[in-house]
């Protein structure tokens, strides 16, 4: 971090993304105006007590990406804030912060909050954070991740999320059950679930959302088979199915998914049919499939190639093949939370 930089008294705006900063020094307390800190694909794992002091921040980003697929719990990096934030009282977006039991409560004081990515949480926070979540009337995104993947997260009782739009849910739910909060996300556009655990297909569960836009499955059903009936997700525009290690089939009515584009299904292991549903989705612009079934890729290839002859742009990946990581075809979602290049990225070199 060059020296100079904490002269800056007057700096609002501060980006050191995409560099292998290490530390933050204490003198950042001397950017008193600062507004927004941008720390995402550094190496910080840590930030100075000092941070707590600069009551003009609005944004602070701090995020580190270990698996670019975004296939594991441990995907993100959690950076640890010491000290106490009450005082941070104008962030409006907050993204990594690794939970503990004060910081979950103090998240309460944040009522401008509208962003808000927290990792390493366990059941025993829960009832704090989502009491403090409530206290922030314009959230609209949040992103929880569990300690582990035997944390299980129970999520019954608690009260709605009005104004949520987004909603990245990474860890066991208790019982293996969808918890019944999920029917009062009225605003929600994007959904991602992953190693939920869920015992029953989620999708009847999910389908009176009209408004969801984008959604993602990852690992989150232990089932064999995923149904889409008539009428369900009129809104979606994009589908991702990935590691569910007993799905082996996906059944798609006619009339469903009627205005999707992009369909994605990836580590699926024991699916070796190609979802026949497809036929009927004629809006369908592009297909990704990546580790999928040998079986699977020479019938859409050969017998079933009539299925998906429609589709204009069908793209076959090993997830080891460099091209698809750096492809943004692949996951067209990390450019565009992420920005150009991030794929591309890493600190550690």
């Amino acid at each position: 971090m060059p020296c100079g930089v904490t002269e800056l008294y007057n700096l609002r705006y501060l980006d050191i993304s995409y560099t292998k900063v290490k530390q933050i020094p204490a003198s950042f307390r001397k950017l008193m105006h600062l507004q927004v800190l941008d720390l995402r694909f550094t190496c910080v794992e840590e930030l100075p007590f000092e941070i707590t002091t600069l009551t003009n921040l609005r944004h602070l980003h701090v995020a580190a990406v270990h698996d670019l697929q975004e296939r594991s719990l441990n995907c993100f990096s959690a950076t640890k804030i010491p000290g106490n934030i009450c005082g941070l009282k104008n962030l409006q977006s907050l993204h990594t912060v690794s939970a503990n039991e004060d910081l979950v409560s103090q998240l309460g004081n944040l009522t401008l909050m509208r962003s808000l990515t927290i990792m390493n949480v366990r059941q025993s926070y829960i009832a704090e954070l989502w009491n403090s979540l409530t206290k922030m009337p314009n959230l609209s995104v949040l992103i929880i991740f569990a300690s582990d993947m035997d944390e299980i997260l129970d999520l019954r009782m608690l009260r709605p999320l009005p104004n949520l739009k987004l909603f990245w849910l990474a860890g066991k739910m208790k019982g293996g059950v969808l918890p019944s909060i999920f029917n009062k996300f009225e605003k929600l556009t994007q959904l991602k679930m992953d190693w939920s655990g869920l015992n029953k297909d989620p999708i009847s569960s999910f389908s009176y959302m009209l408004t969801l836009v984008d959604v993602w499955f990852f690992g989150a059903y232990c089932g064999e088979y995923l149904s889409f009936c008539a009428g369900w997700f009129p809104n979606l525009k994009s589908l991702h199915i990935a590691d569910m290690e007993h799905l082996t089939r996906i059944e798609i009515e006619d009339g469903t998914m009627m205005g999707l584009h992009h369909l994605e299904l990836v580590g699926l292991r024991n699916m070796r049919l190609v979802p026949k549903g497809i036929k009927y989705i004629r809006t369908l612009r592009q297909m990704i499939l990546t580790d999928m079934p040998k079986e699977l890729v020479e019938s859409l290839r050969g017998s079933d190639a009539h299925i998906v002859q429609h589709v204009p742009n069908i793209h076959i990946f090993d997830s080891s093949d460099p091209e698809a990581v750096n492809n943004f075809i692949f996951w067209p979602h990390l450019a565009k939370k992420y920005g150009s290049g991030v794929t591309k990225y890493d600190p550690r070199k």
